[in-house]
């Protein structure tokens, strides 16, 4: 495309340089900019794009999208001045690459908790409905055997498009994708038409970017309030939740809501759990679907029942539906179960909120018929006021507590405890300190008896633990699991 073209679908305060330059693509990483490139210099929180304005030209980069004027520095590079650089950037990436969102569906998820988990349900039900589905989230991006793994929930706006560009001449009928709310905040989907928009619950986190809960949920508004663009076509909401039930009532099209609510239009009747997963029943309009899949906890229940509508929506047999929820596979860090042949069950799961370790842990405790031990520890440079309450949800769930280290970041992993400590400490005296992560997971399985249940939660599917600047391998499963074989071995 002539820059020219391109300039058409925005609103630009100057343009500086040869409105006749061609355009074959745009990124604001200048390590990922190719030959005639647009180069977007977007300020950030922890690096300025203008600083990296000559590596993007030695990359090939023809012109500068930015919200300064032109810069004498580079007189030979054409110059774009914009009010806004992200909207600029969401509109242009959508358009150098074709509108995806117009050629296939995108199906966005966003919500605190299950967006992960209701991917893989979607990618399952879609592909047995006949479809390719691609999808991008918290752990990978992937489409067909090609499986990238995530640096960021939701991409920046122009690896978005550009993905998305890639896997529909691959074949893909669909892009399911994480919507987090810091993308929304961020306008990384801006301009972005989404034909289903699922909203799974709200509940408190981000805290420590946010400020509020008030300003988080705003942040969640903006795909559903015409400020990220155009209006979703429908949209999927889950009532139990007060916030989403107020959402659902102001959308003005199409909407569906599930939940245990009598106004759900697919209502949930009473779930069961056990060691295989969950089943329950979902009314609608005088029709009982039977719903099981081997997933547990009431999150997932919800999960489960969107995920149900939704591929009735996209016209697939409720018969396939119930089929590919029954079989789907297990889902990376979420209630996941480590297996080396012991009569108590460990699980490793993401739950990393109030919310979503008080469900895992009520849960376990109904399924559990001996004790449940829980590893638990908070993640450091993140909401602080939650520590003493997750503390508080474990001393009251658990039989067992032993509180570790998350990712501490940059601050000191000690510290984070000392601030768990006290909610432990409004419920009970006895728990078992150790900061060492690998430490803990070695206790609480050298500590579990037959019928235990020993929970992992907080770091889910994740390779690495964060201290400080460094990344180290850590994957909790691994850790368990080698912890166990090891166990197996000293007792023969």
């Amino acid at each position: 495309m002539l820059l020219r073209d391109v300039l058409e679908h925005l609103e630009v305060i100057s343009i500086t340089g040869n409105l006749d330059a061609n355009v074959r693509g745009i990124a604001c990483d200048s390590r990922k900019v190719g030959r005639d490139f647009l180069f977007a210099a977007v300020r950030g929180e922890k690096f300025d794009g203008h600083e990296f304005i000559p590596s993007a030209q030695e990359g090939g980069a023809n012109t500068v999208i930015s919200e300064q004027p032109p810069s004498v520095s580079f007189r030979n590079l054409n110059w774009v001045q914009v009010t806004n650089i992200r909207q600029a950037m969401g509109v242009l990436a959508l358009e150098l690459y074709r509108r995806p969102d117009l050629r296939v569906p995108y199906i966005g998820i966003t919500g605190t908790n299950g967006k992960t988990t209701l991917t893989y349900l979607l990618e399952a039900i879609l592909t047995k409905g006949g479809g390719s589905p691609a999808v991008m989230g918290t752990i990978s991006y992937r489409h067909a055997g090609r499986d990238v793994p995530a640096q960021r929930t939701t991409p920046e706006a122009p690896d978005l498009a550009a993905f998305a560009d890639d896997v529909i001449a691959a074949g893909a009928t669909h892009l399911v994708m994480e919507v987090s709310a810091h993308a929304l905040t961020l306008q990384r989907v801006y301009g972005a038409a989404f034909d289903t928009v699922i909203l799974t619950n709200f509940t408190q986190d981000h805290l420590d970017y946010y400020g509020s809960l008030d300003h988080y949920w705003d942040a969640k508004c903006r795909l559903f309030d015409g400020r990220n663009g155009p209006l979703p076509q429908r949209i999927i909401v889950n009532v139990d939740d007060d916030h989403g039930a107020a959402l659902f009532d102001d959308f003005p099209g199409e909407k569906h809501s599930t939940g245990r609510r009598a106004g759900a239009s697919f209502r949930i009747g009473e779930p069961a759990f056990d060691t295989a997963g969950l089943r329950f029943t979902l009314h609608h309009e005088g029709t009982a679907y039977r719903l099981a899949a081997p997933l547990t906890g009431m999150g997932n229940v919800h999960n489960v029942a969107q995920a149900f509508v939704c591929g009735l929506l996209y016209g697939i047999p409720a018969g396939a539906v119930l089929e590919a929820l029954a079989e789907v596979a297990p889902i990376p860090g979420r209630m996941e179960e480590v297996n080396s042949g012991q009569d108590f069950r460990v699980l490793v799961d993401y739950a990393h909120t109030e919310d979503a370790l008080r469900n895992a842990c009520q849960i376990l405790r109904q399924i559990t018929p001996g004790r449940l031990i829980v590893v638990f520890g908070c993640g450091g440079d993140r909401d602080r006021t939650k520590r003493p309450r997750m503390g508080r949800i474990v001393a009251e769930l658990a039989d067992m507590v032993i509180v570790t280290s998350d990712n501490p970041r940059s601050e000191d992993p000690e510290a984070i405890i000392d601030e768990i400590i006290p909610g432990i400490r409004e419920i009970r005296d006895d728990y078992i300190r150790l900061t060492d992560r690998r430490a803990a997971i070695a206790r609480a399985i050298g500590l579990a008896e037959a019928g235990d249940t020993v929970l992992l939660a907080g770091k889910g599917h994740e390779t690495g633990q964060i201290i400080g600047p460094r990344i180290l391998p850590f994957v909790d499963r691994e850790v368990a699991l080698a912890e166990l074989r090891r166990r197996r071995e000293s007792a023969s």
